[in-house]
């Protein structure tokens, strides 16, 4: 073959080549730009979901004051707080090239009741439905006709293939469930507000039945004194022996007293939180509102000669165990003795506890240290064996706030209310649903 021919050919091969490096480089330069513009999208989903997470999360820390027993926000209340909470926290974080996310409380917080079916591992929402245990809120950069944190997110590469913006949406919801027991793994370093007080089942159930009574009849506190010209009222969900109804309500003993008036409970209205809103609950002062106390120790004797501290943990805890347990919580340690550091009765068979030796003087100093605070404490279903061989059937754990203590003297006092606790511990009840008597209750839950 002459040169000038193969000459011609291997330029026609190598003009060829070039055209092909030509459209592979374009093919290269755009799937690099798509690359580029897909991870833009990527990275700002995953801002969106911080930002997101991070609002239902703040919003849920307005969830408690509006839930079960000593709830003290309306729905509307509870509402608004959460939503400014979400719009706020939203704001601190960015959302692609924008330096801080947006939302619109009316359009992406959403208020309403979220359930774990736990046979599906599925959560469901039902929005709009008070009272409310779930926030949830929505993140997106997709709102057109806005130039704040989000409106539609601006490509980089894509517009040259005729796409200039991305919508991206993402959303979250945290919940507040009600709780049956409590769990601190190991090393977690998890604290519990779980108290050695117990409390007797039915006299808990007792209390409810007054207090129901109480607010359905419009009754004050003068109406609990029969020596201030107040009236006894029957329980008939209580017999005596004989098929006749018990009191609910008992004539009155002030703390300290040192008569003969033998009441088994204390069921009365003299103490008054100010404003467990503004964050001390220490500022209890005499005075009615609307809500009883009781007394968890009896005043007349009982054939256990131990009612009201319970060994969780160690056996025969000494009062400085004792002490520890009342100001902070059961602890890692107590647990050890536990299934998988797990104290639940509501899983299963009830938890046996061995009482301890008693109530002691030496306690009262670490009460009043704790004073308005709301803990945890265990009901207990029967009570067997005399004194320090009693042995209690725990069957529940309920929130209570303590309101006064008196260890001294004849007529040991120890007064409490029921109060909306969320335990960081609490290990959620999935088959509860909350009421206006539910008072234990699970952290916050990042459900989705």
């Amino acid at each position: 073959m002459p040169a000038s021919r193969r000459l011609r050919r291997q330029n026609r091969r190598h003009g060829a080549i070039l055209v092909l490096i030509g459209l592979l480089m374009m093919i290269l330069l755009g799937m690099v730009a798509l690359a580029v513009d897909i991870g833009f999208i990527q990275v700002t989903r995953t801002q969106l979901q911080s930002a997101s997470d991070a609002g239902s999360l703040a919003g849920g820390t307005e969830l408690l004051p509006g839930l079960g027993a000593s709830a003290f926000r309306t729905p509307a209340q509870v509402q608004a707080n959460a939503e400014a909470q979400a719009v706020a926290f939203v704001a601190e974080h960015p959302a692609g090239d924008a330096p801080s996310a947006n939302i619109v409380a009316s359009r992406d917080v959403r208020m309403g009741q979220g359930y774990l079916d736990i046979a599906t591992g599925v959560w469901s929402f039902q929005w709009g439905v008070a009272p409310y245990n779930a926030v949830g809120v929505t993140t997106l950069r997709g709102n057109t006709g806005t130039t704040a944190g989000d409106g539609p997110l601006p490509l980089i590469f894509a517009p040259v293939l005729g796409t200039d913006f991305a919508e991206v949406t993402v959303d979250s919801a945290a919940v507040i469930l009600p709780a049956s027991g409590i769990r601190i793994p190991p090393g977690s370093g998890i604290g519990s507000g779980l108290s050695p007080f117990a409390f007797y089942e039915k006299t808990w159930k007792k209390y409810w039945r007054a207090r129901q009574y109480f607010v359905n009849n419009g009754l004050n506190a003068s109406s609990l004194r029969q020596g201030s010209g107040g009236h006894q009222i029957m329980d008939a969900e209580d017999l005596d022996a004989n098929g006749n109804p018990k009191p609910l309500f008992y004539e009155n003993v002030p703390i300290g007293n040192s008569g003969n008036t033998q009441l088994r409970q204390l069921f009365d209205d003299k103490y008054r939180v100010v404003d467990p809103a503004a964050g001390n609950p220490e500022n209890i002062v005499v005075g009615a509102d609307g809500v009883l106390e009781a007394n968890i120790y009896p005043l007349s004797n009982s054939s256990s000669g131990n009612y009201g501290t319970v060994d969780i943990g160690n056996l025969n805890n000494s009062t400085s165990d004792l002490s520890r347990q009342i100001r902070d919580g059961i602890s890692e340690e107590d647990l050890e003795g536990f299934a998988n550091n797990t104290f639940n009765p509501n899983d299963g068979a009830p938890i046996l506890l061995q009482g301890d030796t008693g109530i002691s003087a030496g306690l009262e100093a670490a009460i009043e240290d704790i004073i308005g605070q709301c803990r945890e404490i265990v009901l207990y279903r029967e009570v067997n064996n005399p004194g320090n061989n009693a042995l209690y059937t725990i069957v529940e754990i309920v929130g209570i706030r303590i309101m006064a203590v008196q260890f001294s003297g004849k007529n040991k006092v120890l007064v409490i209310q029921p109060c909306s606790v969320s335990d960081p511990a609490g290990v959620p009840d999935f088959d509860d649903q909350i009421g206006e008597d539910t008072t234990f209750f699970t952290p916050l839950i990042l459900a989705r």
